[in-house]
């Protein structure tokens, strides 16, 4: 069993349902593998579609807890926390589904990977840095790594792995491909937005959506990557090199931290 699904508070599945339009529309499954979705799933897409369906039916459906309805009634006091507990158990029986077609393993990694692009805003706003970081033309100075300019070159070639020209090229090439890619009516559905003032957009840009999980994804591999051959002191120094970036992009030191892996 994979570990309990919580949410922190109910507008959480404002985020929840973006992930699922990515996981559950076709348009979008030439491009999984870029996003980081776990390798069986972007290679057998049918059960997880399946498995995000369950999800989209039953929100449209009305979300229930022991089959009462709890997403009505907004001035009941225990609204909220009625209306969690039926988010939750909605989404443990999605995650149910997708556990049985493919695997434990598959399951959590790709809950995880749901929790670090879409869900936790921290970790969010840490892809989004590092992924702004590493686009700019600027590369990583010897200056900061007086203690080993040997390293650089290779930090460099990292970064380019990811974000050079050639991939980002073959993305938007992607993203190309994508919007080519007709939408169901049940698609459809699936982006569309309650539009409640005069302005709103209708639907989501799930173009723009997949080219951001694009680059958050190289990011997070980026700095996959290196951790593994970092030391201490070299990630001292990439930290600095973070700061002078955010110099440069108008963003505050305070919000430039180092990812975290275990």
């Amino acid at each position: 069993m994979m570990e309990p699904i919580r949410l922190s508070n109910i507008r959480e599945v404002i985020y929840w349902a973006d992930a699922f339009r990515v996981l559950g529309i076709k348009r979008c499954q030439p491009a999984w593998s870029k996003t980081g979705i776990p390798a069986r799933m972007s290679s057998q897409p049918p059960a997880l579609v399946e498995a995000v369906l369950h999800f989209w039916r039953h929100n449209w459906e009305g979300i229930r807890q022991n089959g009462i309805r709890v997403d009505i009634g907004y001035a009941d006091p225990a609204f909220p926390e009625n209306y969690r507990f039926g988010l939750e158990s909605l989404l443990r029986d999605t995650f149910a589904l997708i556990e049985r077609h493919y695997s434990e393993e598959d399951s959590l990694s790709l809950y995880h990977w749901v929790n670090r692009f879409f869900i936790d805003q921290e970790q969010v706003n840490l892809w989004f840095i590092w992924s702004m970081f590493f686009s700019l033309p600027l590369e990583v100075q010897s200056e900061f790594f007086k203690h080993a300019r040997e390293i650089v070159p290779r930090i460099r070639e990292t970064i380019a792995g990811h974000f050079g020209q050639t991939v980002q090229t073959d993305d938007a090439k992607s993203l190309s491909r994508m919007e080519r890619i007709p939408l169901s009516t049940l698609e459809q559905r699936i982006i569309a937005l309650e539009v409640t003032q005069p302005g709103d957009l209708t639907e989501v840009d799930l173009t723009g959506l997949v080219g951001t999980l694009m680059q958050y994804n190289h990011a997070y591999q980026v700095w996959n990557q290196l951790h593994r051959y970092l030391s201490t002191s070299d990630r001292e120094a990439m930290l600095w090199w973070g700061y002078e970036q955010a110099t440069t992009l108008g963003i505050s030191a305070e919000d430039v931290n180092l990812p975290i892996f275990v």
